[in-house]
């Protein structure tokens, strides 16, 4: 590995914020920036209650699963961490998706 692909790897991830987005989907649709926030928030809202009880969220090219981690004790960088539910992420391949079709 070089020198590029080391420091590559000890950057922090990209962060994105959704107001970035509103404008170019605004655009995109033909809504306004504030009709789209509302759906953005209700579909959020919607998915964090699909996590919360322990739901499987389904899109054509996204599963949301709902997660149980352990509890974690405390050790001296941080805290005991209790048990919590947490949303996991599978992006379906475009092949996938051309299956189901």
């Amino acid at each position: 590995m070089d020198s590029t692909q080391d420091s590559a790897h000890n950057q922090p991830p990209k962060r994105s914020n959704l107001k970035s987005y509103l404008s170019d989907i605004a655009l995109k649709t033909g809504l306004s920036e504030q009709e789209v926030a509302k759906v953005s928030r209700l579909i959020f809202k919607k998915i964090r209650v699909a996590i919360e009880e322990g739901e499987t969220f389904h899109t054509p090219t996204l599963v949301i699963q709902s997660v149980s981690k352990p509890p974690k004790p405390e050790n001296e960088k941080r805290a005991a961490l209790p048990q919590r539910r947490v949303g996991r992420i599978i992006i379906k391949s475009s092949r996938q998706t051309k299956d189901k079709e």
